[in-house]
């Protein structure tokens, strides 16, 4: 205030309390003081906007790998998807002004088709704030907008799901809780389906406890409508742009490639793609493959969670997916605070991320194939583990080629894997650029 620093709220507190309490009494000042910072701390709140920031789905994409025809159908239409990233606490206050928020991005443009909220840095929110943003959803939703939860922690869940915001979580998002509800109690049901192996649950859902499938009832059975609900904003943006392939990309197929459309046809029903198109999407010459296989390790039946071992191999990805996971490793010795998470390791499983996702026709490990084949650094503490992901079916076939082999290939396959490769880091690298690996 004229060049000079504001006092605090703090100083004026102290003040209020001495002059109440010299003519009245200390509780009486103590109790005004206690008003004070109450209405000190609403006013605070009140003025802190709950979205910290936002993007859209043409710049901010999943961490799943997509062909090249989806990126650019994604590239092209992907504003319909809208990324608000919250914060703070979430209260009668801050709640209006998210539901305000919400209204603007979705009422602002008529092409904005899902909202997705994302709920990392909200540390709390109460009923009032639960019932703006049910206003929210409902609102959106006659504007022909989807609302979409995700990176809730078990609180922030517990108080959407029972203010009937959330009623079909995501299969993943149902399994974590399933898993962290029976840590403390006997299973309640049969386990029949296979938890994603790369998405083992966060720190979040570790202490979630039985509470929120108490309310299990309220939620819509798995397939009876759109889920609402993730547990990571990456698989809500591949929820959404799925659903904007669909209508934007496969609704015409006659437009599409015969392989195109027997990819997608493969990732929708866990089916191997034939040698024929995992050719044609590398841009193989027709038989390569066939004459391949004999140099490779095939394996036609992996199950989800095995771990490629061979860290230098070449990978060829025909069924199935493959995750790339960074894990946290803590060296003896390193001080760590207590209840503090590691920058880049707070999620899915709390010491793990998830790097790439490889759907069918990827070829994988391309860096450390190339680097070990040289003198040059091939450092392992930055090599991603490699594991089989149940994302696109529950069970996968990869052929490794070793690095060892590499030498006893002619010189026009080599020279074909070379082309296939420069391709692949190249779109690779234009996907981490996308998704902020």
């Amino acid at each position: 205030f004229f060049g000079r620093p504001m006092v605090s709220l703090q100083y004026w507190v102290a003040v209020v309390c001495v002059i109440v309490a010299a003519f009245s009494s200390p509780f009486t000042g103590i109790g005004a003081g206690l008003i004070m910072c109450l209405l000190g701390f609403l006013g605070q709140s009140s003025t802190v906007n709950p979205v910290s920031s936002m993007s859209d789905g043409k710049w901010t994409m999943s961490r799943t790998m997509r062909p090249f025809w989806e990126l650019k159908v994604l590239r092209q239409d992907g504003d319909r998807i809208v990324i608000l990233y919250l914060q703070g606490q979430l209260f009668f206050g801050s709640g209006q002004a998210l539901a305000s928020a919400i209204a603007q991005v979705v009422e602002g443009s008529d092409s904005v088709q899902y909202c997705i909220l994302s709920f990392a840095k909200v540390t709390g929110i109460d009923a009032s704030a639960c019932k703006h943003l049910q206003s929210a959803f409902s609102r959106a939703g006659r504007r022909g907008c989807k609302l979409i939860c995700c990176r809730m922690s078990p609180a922030i869940f517990e108080a959407i799901s029972a203010s009937g915001v959330i009623k079909l979580p995501d299969k993943d998002l149902r399994d974590v809780l399933e898993s962290a509800a029976h840590k403390g109690s006997p299973p309640e049901e049969d386990e029949d389906e296979v938890v994603d192996a790369d998405h083992n649950h966060t720190e979040h859902s570790a202490g979630l406890g039985m509470s929120p499938f108490r309310r299990r009832s309220s939620f819509h059975a798995h397939g009876e409508g759109d889920n609402d609900a993730f547990d990571h904003e990456t698989d809500a943006l591949d929820y959404c742009a799925d659903q904007i392939l669909k209508k934007h990309c496969y609704a015409d197929q006659a437009s599409l490639k015969d392989y195109m459309v027997a990819y997608r046809q493969t990732c929708d029903l866990g089916l191997r793609l034939t040698d024929h198109v995992f050719e044609t999407m590398n841009g193989l010459p027709s038989g390569f493959m066939q004459c391949l296989q004999a140099h490779c390790k095939v394996d036609a039946s992996l199950a989800p969670g095995h771990s490629m071992t061979d860290g230098t191999a070449l990978y060829f990805l025909f069924q199935g997916a493959i995750a790339t996971v960074d894990r946290l490793k803590v060296k003896e010795g390193t001080h760590i605070l207590a209840n503090m998470n590691i920058k880049g390791f707070q999620g899915r499983g709390g010491g793990q991320r998830l790097r790439k996702r490889y759907p069918p026709g990827s070829v994988v490990n391309q860096t450390s194939f190339i680097l070990s084949r040289s003198e040059h650094l091939l450092d392992k503490e930055l090599q991603a583990d490699m594991v089989i992901s149940s994302k696109f079916g529950l069970c996968s076939e990869v052929w490794s080629l070793p690095a060892a082999a590499w030498a006893s290939l002619p010189m026009d396959m080599q020279n074909t894997i070379d082309k296939m490769v420069m391709m692949h880091q190249s779109e690779q690298r234009q996907h981490t650029l996308l998704s902020g690996e």
